[in-house]
């Protein structure tokens, strides 16, 4: 759980970085935690509306 608050925390340091935020919302699926996975993808979705990787995530659901 200590790596997903790091995570958490570099989203929130770096919200331009897509790769952390790419990062955080698989982890968030992979430990069950969906609902937050997909609230976090709906707002990765308007920050970065042009990117495949919110696109092939937005796919899994």
């Amino acid at each position: 759980m200590e790596a997903l608050k790091e995570l958490e925390l570099a989203t929130a340091l770096q919200p331009e970085n897509l790769r952390f935020t790419y990062v955080y919302i698989v982890a968030l699926s992979d430990l069950g935690k969906k609902q937050e996975a997909r609230t976090f993808l709906d707002s990765a979705q308007k920050r970065f509306p042009d990117s495949g990787e919110s696109a092939r995530l937005k796919e899994l659901w």
